[in-house]
């Protein structure tokens, strides 16, 4: 049986679904604030005071055994852009790729074993109707994807968490070949206005004679035009946050961790009615 926990940090809300028998620990990594939670089957709402120093989550690397899907699901599903710095990969069929969401990246080397998210990387976008539009688009064995769900309704006051047809959702629930899972959210104004404050590069789609962050970007020579425009479009704004699971009993320890290595904010949050959730 699912149930939900809306939280709060600062300035927005994440809905997090976890199962009522099994106690977590999961934490949250924004711009600029980190949020342990160790709970089983309560429900609450809690902020959380930002005086953290960290600026950026830069990248998170997941291994991959080859380029099939990753091309299509960053490149185009997720709206991320190839880095110009790895594209040459592409051609080679083999080698590490970088897909790119505003100052953020996912790293993407080669390794044997598919590497899984033990939990879920929170994206977001601009808008999530082109990104619904592009899922839909597919309806066949071959999609980069395994699955996908329009998750709950866009309003604050909702905590329904059912598929919804035909309404706004209030996130995109994408799942990938090898069971990573992404949620996909609209980006909050505060997002928007320091959309562009940094990029990481994309690649050009017409030759050019400047550089943009030291990277020569006469790409359409170097890579071809349509990979260029394939794979050159950033929509995704940025890697808003990281979610992962961790033992009941441990969060105190990490959030200790996080606090004194990386300067992050943490907050515990533990059940009253399960004293050893925070043991």
């Amino acid at each position: 049986m699912w149930c939900l926990w809306r939280i709060m940090t600062c300035c927005e809300s994440f809905v997090i679904p976890r199962a009522s028998s099994v106690q977590q620990a999961v934490a949250i990594m924004r711009r600029p604030s980190l949020l342990l939670m160790a709970s089983s089957d309560s429900s609450g709402t809690s902020s959380v005071v930002d005086t953290s120093t960290i600026s950026l989550l830069e990248h998170v690397n997941l291994n991959v055994p080859c380029h099939e899907h990753v091309l299509e699901l960053y490149g185009f599903i997720l709206g991320m852009a190839l880095d110009p710095r790895r594209a040459e990969n592409v051609s080679k069929g083999e080698g590490t790729l970088w897909f790119n969401c505003g100052a953020s990246q996912f790293h993407l080397p080669h390794g044997e074993t598919a590497q899984v998210w033990n939990g879920h990387l929170g994206l977001s976008f601009p808008s999530l109707q082109p990104l619904q539009h592009r899922l839909e688009s597919y309806n066949n064995d071959n999609k980069p994807f395994a699955e996908y769900s329009l998750m709950g309704i866009n309003d604050n006051n909702n905590d329904d968490d059912d598929d919804v047809d035909g309404a706004a959702a209030a996130y995109i629930r994408i799942v990938d070949h090898y069971g990573n899972v992404f949620h996909c959210r609209q980006e909050e104004e505060d997002d928007a206005l320091h959309r562009y404050d940094f990029q990481q590069p994309t690649l050009m789609t017409t030759p050019q004679t400047t550089t943009n962050n030291n990277i020569n970007n006469k790409d359409v020579e170097e890579f071809g035009l349509e990979l260029c425009q394939k794979y050159g479009n950033m929509e995704c704004s940025g890697l808003k946050y990281v979610e992962y699971n961790v033992p009941a009993g441990t969060a105190a320890k990490i959030a200790t961790f996080y606090e004194s290595v990386f300067d992050a904010t943490t907050q515990i949050i533990t059940n009253d009615n399960d004293n050893d959730v925070d043991d």
